[in-house]
């Protein structure tokens, strides 16, 4: 369990969404979602990871779920019928911890994106994000490092919420986006103009608006924070791959729209200085 979600007084949640073999809970004020599955599925923020046998046992009942309380490390879900209390054990911590001054392996991550032709939901490559000369919508891209608020703001309205599925290209490309200006300690200021555009309904789904929300505050999934890591330290081209093969294994685009939205801030950033 992501350990954000710990809460020293009970709280109460209600079915959301169903998606594959997952599903996510929502808060009593509609405002936070939590993603609950098995214990194999990749730590995201806001997840909560159950063991199969008890997985299996509420999801496979998930439409006579009445609500769930959550109290520090212990979930009870309330069926039709009876009631499945679950002991949380290990967390995770979602949460960007690092800040360095450099990135020592931003070069070979830029070379392995370049390499990379795994298609983006934007319908362009990876690759096509390695460079400022052949970025896709470059003035959308460059507006999100204008000094001008108007600019910025242009910028995310063609952004958030732009594309197909549960969490949209568009918002992915921004959790990269966010990432690298708080790994970097870079132009904090916009988390609060990210915080803004998510708290509204009218932009994109519940779901990405809770990732978005998340990575506001500098929650990301683990698979990021494993990719933040290599790129502060020195790191080999093994490792690197691996961590890029992680993140494009997420969702049908989702991974490959994140990893564009981190090459394009690292090449604007560096352009810039």
């Amino acid at each position: 369990m992501d350990r954000s979600l710990w809460q020293k007084q009970a709280t109460t949640w209600f079915l959301h969404s169903t998606y594959q073999r997952t599903f996510n809970l929502t808060n009593q004020d509609h405002q936070e979602l939590a993603l609950v599955a098995p214990i194999d599925f990749p730590c995201l923020p806001g997840g909560i990871y159950l063991p199969y046998p008890i997985f299996d046992e509420v999801f496979g009942a998930i439409q006579q779920l009445q609500k769930v309380t959550l109290h520090e490390n212990q979930l009870v879900f309330y069926l039709d019928q009876k009631k499945v209390t679950v002991t949380m054990g290990e967390t995770f911590d979602s949460r960007l911890q690092i800040h360095p001054s450099i990135l020592p392996s931003e070069c070979l991550f830029l070379q392995k994106i370049q390499e990379n032709n795994e298609m983006t939901g934007f319908d362009y490559p990876l690759s096509a994000f390695s460079s400022a000369k052949t970025f896709p919508f470059r003035q959308e891209i460059q507006g999100l490092f204008s000094n001008e608020l108007t600019d910025k703001q242009q910028s995310l309205t063609y952004l958030v919420g732009r594309g197909r599925g549960l969490t949209p290209s568009g918002d992915d490309f921004l959790l990269g986006w966010l990432l690298v200006q708080q790994l970097k300690q870079d132009n904090l200021e916009n988390n609060e103009l990210i915080m803004q555009k998510a708290q509204s309904p009218d932009y994109t789904t519940d779901v990405s608006r809770h990732y978005l929300r998340r990575a506001a505050i500098g929650c990301y999934s683990q698979a990021l924070l494993n990719l933040a890591k290599a790129l502060v330290e020195p790191t080999n081209e093994q490792v690197m791959a691996q961590r890029i093969a992680e993140i494009v294994a997420h969702g049908h685009s989702s991974g490959a729209d994140t990893l564009a939205g981190i090459a394009a801030t690292l090449i604007e950033m560096r352009r810039r200085k």
